[in-house]
């Protein structure tokens, strides 16, 4: 569809909208309907959640998350309803409601993104542990909460949790692992990466070590401490060990 702007004796536009030509009716005619998300570099709009690929972002009560993450948590659903206001919600399950009275970013948010800004991190890793605390909030949860409860369901202390809790925990820890080791394989290369799971199964000094580094990443408070750090302090344990 072109637009054609005509101006008036009296000062006035007067515009003219016309049909692709021939007279063939395009989606391009008319505006998209439907919920607008971010995908790649730019953004999109869908009607339908059978619509979205598992990297778009959506948007559920203010908080941008990863459609797959969304998807397994079973939520995928809000992001085609309206966003509720503070009021209708406990301040603690909205991170637009925290936001709203705090007028200021998440901290972990903010770590993240200086470890971007210093080229410890890429930024579609960073996206992916963004939007894992997001759906911290969006659960009643701290970053100090779901961490701890993570860590319970992966020890098989969960007796007591709920299944959200466990749900949440699970599909967290998932996303936030895959980005890590990605990022590590990425930085370190794969014999060096290798290493470090040896070191870690025969270990357990190691493994808990790599996890703490792991969360302390997801959560954006490495304070500028790379995987090769890490690599070389695991390789002088090691090898004091021996």
């Amino acid at each position: 569809m072109s637009i054609q702007v005509e101006l008036n004796s009296d000062g006035t536009t007067t515009e003219t909208h016309n049909m692709t030509a021939g007279g063939v009716v395009r989606d391009t005619d008319f505006p998209s309907e439907g919920v607008k998300v971010s995908r790649g570099m730019g953004a999109v709009h869908v009607s339908a959640p059978d619509q979205l690929e598992d990297s778009d972002l959506v948007t559920i009560d203010g908080v941008q998350v990863r459609a797959s993450m969304a998807r397994e948590l079973g939520i995928l659903d809000q992001a085609f309803s309206p966003i509720r206001t503070p009021e209708q919600l406990d301040a603690s399950l909205s991170l637009s409601a925290a936001a709203q009275g705090a007028q200021k970013p998440a901290p972990a948010l903010t770590g993240l993104e200086a470890a971007v800004d210093a080229g410890n991190m890429s930024a579609q890793e960073a996206s992916v542990h963004g939007t894992a605390m997001g759906e911290l909030t969006l659960a009643g949860l701290s970053p100090e909460e779901g961490i701890e409860i993570i860590n319970r369901v992966a020890s098989g202390d969960d007796a007591d949790l709920t299944v959200d809790q466990r749900q949440v925990a699970t599909v967290v820890e998932k996303h936030v692992t895959t980005a890590t080791t990605e990022a590590a394989q990425q930085e370190l290369g794969m014999e060096a990466f290798s290493y470090l799971q040896q070191a870690a199964a025969a270990s357990p000094e190691v493994d808990q070590a790599i996890r703490n580094y792991a969360i302390q990443r997801a959560t954006g408070k490495t304070n500028g401490v790379t995987f090769s750090d890490l690599y070389a302090d695991v390789v002088d344990h090691m090898s004091s060990q021996s």
